[in-house]
């Protein structure tokens, strides 16, 4: 099975050992997924407190259920329930955009460390450039 399939398993050393390279020559790249965690971390606390004055929005009065188990009935409207869905959606959309985002910035590194000239050393002496902050910078540029 592996003679059958040695141009494949060829090509994906080939590919292991470029990412290796890749990673070697741009460790910086490894705090991207730290920046964007913490952006979005930043927008759920954000985000949690505008739902918590969304789910805040009642038409009628509290009513209270249990006054052992400290329980209460809270009669929402349509309009209300609407809104709390559409922020629930909201943040899913947020959380796959940061995501995207993120994935932009390591491509657009990526790439231009694998169409950089390797054989002259750039300004910090390593073979190769990869531009980390120019993926952010088209991130939100374009």
């Amino acid at each position: 099975m592996m003679i059958c399939n040695f141009k494949s398993l060829k090509i994906s050393i080939a590919i292991i050992e470029t990412a290796a390279d890749f990673f070697a020559d741009t460790k910086r790249i490894a705090i991207m997924p730290f920046i964007y965690f913490t952006v979005w971390v930043c927008i759920f606390i954000f985000w949690l407190w505008g739902l918590t004055g969304v789910c805040s929005i009642t038409d009628s009065e509290i009513g209270v259920s249990s006054i052992q188990f400290q329980s209460k009935d809270v009669n929402r409207s349509s309009g209300t329930n609407w809104m709390i869905t559409g922020m629930v959606l909201g943040m899913v959309w947020i959380s796959a955009f940061i995501m995207a985002c993120n994935e932009f910035a390591i491509i657009c590194a990526a790439t231009s460390w694998y169409f950089s000239r390797k054989d002259l050393p750039c300004d910090d002496g390593q073979p190769g450039e990869a531009d980390v902050f120019k993926g952010l910078w088209w991130t939100y540029r374009y």
